[in-house]
């Protein structure tokens, strides 16, 4: 009898559990939807309405371009993190591990946010050596190192982003750094715990972090790798995503 009451019991709690991670997440979409879709289009539509070329010189026409560049980039990039945290099978990742340039990898990334970077007057430095060459599942690898990159570029504002690779005993650790407005040290606790939340109430000041973080956390354990979040001193944020030291 004592057994079936804490038989009971287990799938009373695993019901709420399961109950209560299906509201975080109905939550977490209908902020993502009216903050982070919805807005962005809206904006996109109200520049497009009145972008009449006899009403704007040629330079405010091109701002309105990089700024409507910038918007879709951002939706694009959401869409696909939407998608990818969407896929049932993605746990199940049946790729096998490529060979990687990271130097080409992140330059690719760069030139993907190329606009962001000269409107916000972004500075991109790419230290990483060339040559550098690791073995790892490069679609993964990529969404994390884009999302990391994304917020770099959001939070910062004419500065500079510094992208390193430094090898700590068995890990090679990928650095981003930023001379940007840093980060709320509860949330930088929350990240490093890996326990962040977006609640719907904190969804218009937070969401920039959650959402990203949420799909890099299910895809780390794939590539065997970890995260660090620290103060970049003076100024900024420092993001190690620690990797396994797989060089040939």
């Amino acid at each position: 009898m004592a057994d079936n009451n804490a038989t009971s019991n287990h799938l009373v709690q695993e019901k709420i559990r399961e109950l209560t991670q299906a509201k975080e997440f109905i939550e977490l979409y209908v902020s993502v939807i009216n903050h982070d879709i919805f807005a962005p289009i809206k904006f996109i539509n109200i520049i497009g309405d009145n972008l009449n070329p006899k009403n704007y010189s040629k330079s405010e026409l091109l701002e309105n371009f990089q700024l409507i560049i910038n918007s879709t980039k951002r939706l694009e990039l959401l869409c696909a993190n939407l998608l990818e945290l969407l896929n049932p099978n993605h746990e199940q990742c049946s790729a096998e591990p490529q060979k990687i340039l990271l130097y080409q990898l992140t330059e690719s990334i760069k030139n993907y946010f190329h606009i962001g970077f000269i409107t916000k007057e972004i500075e991109f430095i790419n230290n990483i050596d060339p040559k550098l060459e690791i073995i790892a599942l490069e679609n993964h690898l990529t969404i994390i190192i884009t999302n990391l990159i994304s917020n770099a570029i959001r939070f910062t504002q004419k500065g500079t982003i510094h992208v390193d690779c430094q090898f700590i005993k068995s890990e090679l650790h990928f650095i981003i750094s930023d001379t940007g407005k840093g980060i709320n040290p509860e949330i930088k606790e929350q990240l490093n715990r890996k326990n962040f939340k977006i609640k719907h109430k904190n969804a218009i000041e937070h969401r920039s972090y959650g959402f990203g973080y949420n799909l890099i956390f299910k895809l780390l354990p794939q590539l065997q790798a970890d995260i660090r979040i620290e103060n970049n001193l003076p100024q900024g944020t420092k993001v190690i995503l620690k990797l396994p030291n797989t060089i040939r």
